[in-house]
């Protein structure tokens, strides 16, 4: 999602609902190492996934201008487990516990 109008398409299409606009971040060291790492694996070499790097900086760039509404969360050298738990608890989400716990109550 890359600027206010789409966020603003995405509530228009559920009204209803309420909206929790979290954006995660990563600075440019942290993507040439996730870029890098991922393209090594396909057997891509670092020069080829150079551009990769750039493109995602530049569309951080253009974000970061626009200050989109929510929460942006850095995730530089987090696990997908620390980023998720992090993003909860900004959110004010209930933890998966929680929620299987609120589920089963309304089961019962």
């Amino acid at each position: 999602i890359d600027s206010p109008e789409v966020i603003e398409e995405h509530k228009r299409q559920l009204p209803d609902a309420d909206w929790t606009v979290v954006r995660l971040r990563i600075g440019t060291e942290e993507r040439r190492r996730r870029v890098l790492k991922r393209g090594l694996l396909l057997g891509y070499s670092e020069e080829e996934m150079e551009p990769t790097v750039e493109a995602g900086d530049a569309d951080e760039r253009n974000v970061e201008s626009l200050r989109l509404p929510g929460q942006v969360i850095g995730t530089d050298g987090l696990t997908s487990q620390q980023v998720t738990d992090l993003v909860l608890t900004r959110a004010q989400w209930p933890s998966a516990a929680e929620a299987a716990e609120l589920t089963l109550d309304r089961l019962a």
